[in-house]
């Protein structure tokens, strides 16, 4: 079936494409033929019309491209675009294109690849390396309209959309890719307060991914012309381009932009009424460019454009300023002119607005101005009490509670938590009728009452609508911020007296939601109130534990460990020489009705209840202490590790560092064996947050583990950033290694990315021969799973350090 995001490509539409001068064909991913070409393309396969293209073979067509295209086209994701390199044999040439590919869907609901011209790279000459080819007139008018409808983009952005910082930023992104640079940036001319010198500050910023921005450097805020060249600032105000390769430019203009890893440089002026109010500049970081007379004119016009959005907003903001001065001049006016009666009757008129607003205040909320607990309240009674005398009257409580909304609050500050309440509150009235009410019931929590619903199905589609809204990012003071809630619904249906048990029942179902996942939502029903119960009563047993752990104090001399929590230890073993050489530290907990509860039931409760933070302090202490004990009992067992899990609560709680350090005194453990052990997850949800504290604790010399790796975003940029250690291959992965090659491949290819990154990998769940013998072909270094040992104990970890690992018949170490 098409998805919704694929362009759906009709006849009237190819026609339109037909005209344009850049060219323009459509891929059929299954049968890996051109299906349809504008006749701007027909001469890069020298054919005289889209038949007699048809009727060539594929090779003849696809060239050398057809294995890229095989490669890369299952990785094109929905909205996403595909840059390839396309080989032809145009004008007796062997040349290549960069293309852009797009997923569309065609009139027969056929899911093909829509490839447009981008501009030319470079072409291999026989037995002579890689040569540049020389532009005619038709390849230089293509690359001239890829620019030109670049820069049609960008002014579109600047017309249509009405933030400033929102339009400019997006004419940015929109020039940067029609001009094919790595970074597209604006500078403001201004003078300094005391001295009256020229200055330029850097205001906005778009940079190519894997480029390394600049926004943030102080360096580029306050620069003065003179350091670095007064010619610069003369050059522009005369409304001239900068055009030139890094290289030959004077000093010291040339040592500053060469310190950004700029090599070629296109600099257009911004003016605004006729003065020179800045700069737009184009870097290329990795070739040297030569920008022709008519590219340096098309992007004069845009930076046009720009100035005349900048004019635009400076002119409406000093409008308003004008309209504000006038509206009180026109006021003292007339108060100067009102009689004493006037004056009875805007007190009086005072005192009545007073009191609504006294009112007001009284049913509203004073950050959102949404209705509060109390309006809400009083108005579910009077929909309960209809629904009563109205069997048929329906209507939904809709419980709201964000997801993490503390780590955000915490790590990103109040004012970034309240901005996102305010920007909730609006997208959740933008999901609701008129005739329904929604309101915040205080911190992170918000109802919603859906009134007279034509069926009760109305409310799981009003949660869906908004999982959907909300899942679009935030735009904040400061960095993108995502989140999502857990929702609760109540129907009318099940029956209420009482406005209260409806909002308590909603309550409840919410916190199964959350229990089950982010972003979820669960609808009321006995069965379901049954299992919820059973989870609090499980919620207040953790508690009740984790207090009673909490209250015992800490005696390095004694591994005392609660009647409830232990901790298990599972052998990290050496695959080439089957020796243990660390250690996983595992949480249990041994309820004293349930017996075992598993891990993947309480662990997720723990977090969320933010319990996670003191029971990970304590696994953290004991397990220090315990790998302290095994290196004075076993010293020829050094060196060895212990591995302890990392979570996202912990991470972002503001005395990490301080708990870590205070930690590895108390227990005496060389901190240099230690790992800890953090997801995908924990990093990726502030990047920027995460990066200083894992510096820090890098700095303390704590070894650094990246846990079940792929199985969440595996993000490659933010893996080469960060200092990390080890990588750890999930289970799942080993798991399926044996059901095709294709899964051999994948563990095979994290392997050597994470050499590649000087990285050592642990293989997790290793239990057959097989996996333990591929695994070590790869080139793995370590293992854990069944096939060695479970998680042990602390008396029987001890025995096996003292034994040694007993394998299988026919297991030998390899050397």
């Amino acid at each position: 079936m098409p998805k919704t995001s694929d362009l759906i490509l009709t006849r009237s539409q190819l026609a339109l494409l037909d005209v344009l001068q850049t060219p323009m064909w459509i891929l059929d991913i299954e049968t890996m033929q051109i299906c349809w070409a504008n006749r701007a393309a027909l001469t890069l396969w020298n054919a005289s019309s889209l038949e007699e293209l048809l009727d060539r073979e594929g090779h003849q067509i696809l060239g050398g491209s057809q294995l890229q295209l095989e490669e890369n086209i299952p990785e094109l994701a929905p909205g996403k675009t595909l840059s390839l390199r396309w080989r032809f044999d145009f004008k007796g040439n062997s040349v290549v294109l960069k293309c852009i590919g797009s997923s569309v869907i065609t009139e027969s609901s056929q899911t093909a690849l829509l490839v447009e011209f981008c501009t030319y790279v470079l072409t291999e000459a026989e037995n002579l390396g890689t040569v540049t080819i020389k532009r005619d007139s038709q390849t230089t008018c293509w690359e001239e309209n890829w620019l030109l409808e670049g820069v049609a983009k960008a002014t579109n952005q600047l017309l249509t959309t009405t933030e400033e910082a929102a339009a400019i930023a997006q004419a940015l992104e929109a020039l940067g890719q029609a001009t094919l640079v790595d970074r597209v940036y604006i500078f403001q001319h201004h003078y300094h307060p005391q001295t009256g010198i020229p200055l330029t500050s850097q205001r906005w910023e778009w940079v190519k991914p894997g480029v390394t921005p600049q926004i943030d450097n102080p360096d580029l805020q306050n620069v003065s012309y003179d350091d670095i060249g007064m010619w610069w600032y003369e050059t522009l105000s005369v409304g001239r381009a900068i055009a030139s390769s890094v290289q030959d430019l004077p000093s010291p203009a040339r040592e500053i932009l060469q310190a950004q890893d700029i090599r070629s440089i296109l600099v257009v002026p911004i003016q605004i009424q006729g003065d020179c109010w800045g700069f737009i500049g184009f870097d290329d970081c990795r070739q040297e460019r030569q920008w022709t007379e008519t590219e340096k004119s098309i992007l004069m016009a845009a930076a046009g454009s720009i100035g005349g959005a900048i004019a635009r907003t400076g002119a409406e903001a000093k409008l308003a300023q004008l309209n504000a001065r006038l509206e009180t001049i026109v006021e003292q006016r007339t108060a100067e002119l009102k009689t004493a009666n006037e004056q009875l009757r805007q007190e009086i008129q005072a005192k009545a607005q007073m009191e609504e607003q006294l009112r007001y205040n009284a049913f509203h909320d004073s950050l959102t101005g949404l209705p509060n607990r109390a309006l809400f309240m009083e108005e579910l009674a009077r929909v309960v009490a209809r629904a009563k005398q109205n069997p048929d009257y329906l209507f939904a409580v809709l419980f709201l509670d964000l997801d993490r909304f503390k780590v955000i609050n915490d790590s990103l500050g109040h004012t970034v938590g309240d901005g996102l309440l305010i920007e909730i509150a609006y997208r959740l009235q933008n999901c609701i009728a008129n005739s329904d009410l929604v309101a915040r019931l205080g911190g992170d929590e918000f109802a919603i009452l859906l009134n007279n619903i034509p069926e009760l199905s109305r409310a799981t589609q009003v949660a869906e609508q908004i999982h959907t809204t909300l899942s679009l990012p935030f735009i904040l003071d400061g960095p993108e911020v995502f989140t999502s809630v857990s929702i609760g619904i109540a129907l009318s249906s099940t029956g209420y007296d009482q406005p209260e048990d409806i909002l308590r029942d909603a309550h409840i179902v919410m916190y199964r939601a959350k229990a089950l996942g982010r972003s979820r939502y669960e609808v009321f029903n006995t069965a379901v109130h049954q299992q919820i119960l059973a989870m609090l009563q499980l919620e207040n047993d953790l508690r009740r534990a984790v207090k009673s752990l909490e209250e015992k104090n800490y005696n390095p001399e004694e591994l005392e460990i609660s009647s409830q929590f232990q901790l298990h230890y599972q052998p990290i073993v050496a695959l080439a020489t089957n020796r243990i050489v660390g250690f996983e530290a595992l949480l249990r907990w041994d309820h004293p009705e349930l017996g075992r509860v598993s891990p993947a039931q309480f662990i997720p409760l723990a977090e969320e209840t933010g319990l996670i933070v003191p029971l990970g302090e304590w696994v953290l202490r004991e397990a220090s202490h315990q790998l302290h004990l095994w290196q004075q009992q076993f010293p020829d067992q050094r060196p060895l590790t212990m591995s302890v899990n990392l979570s996202f609560r912990q991470f972002y709680q503001s005395n990490l560092i301080e708990q870590i350090d205070l930690i590895f005194a108390e227990t005496g453990v060389d901190r240099r064996d230690i790992k800890m052990e953090i997801t995908e997850s924990v990093i990726m949800d502030n990047a920027e947050f995460a990066r200083a504290i894992l510096s820090q604790i890098k700095s303390r010399q704590i070894q650094l583990c990246m846990d079940d790796f792929g199985t969440g975003y595996s993000s490659l940029s933010y893996l080469q950033q960060l200092e990390i250690d080890t990588l750890k291959i999930d289970h799942s992965f080993v798991s399926r290694m044996e059901a095709s090659d294709n899964n051999w491949e994948i563990v095979k290819t994290i392997v050597d990315l994470a050499h590649n990154l000087g990285m050592d990998v642990v293989a997790e769940g290793v239990e057959t021969r097989e996996q333990l013998d591929k695994l070590h072909s790869f080139g793995c270094e370590l293992g854990q799973g069944y096939l060695f040992a479970p998680a042990l104990e602390s008396d029987r970890a001890s025995e096996l350090l003292a034994t040694g690992l007993q394998m299988p018949p026919g297991y030998s170490t390899h050397h």
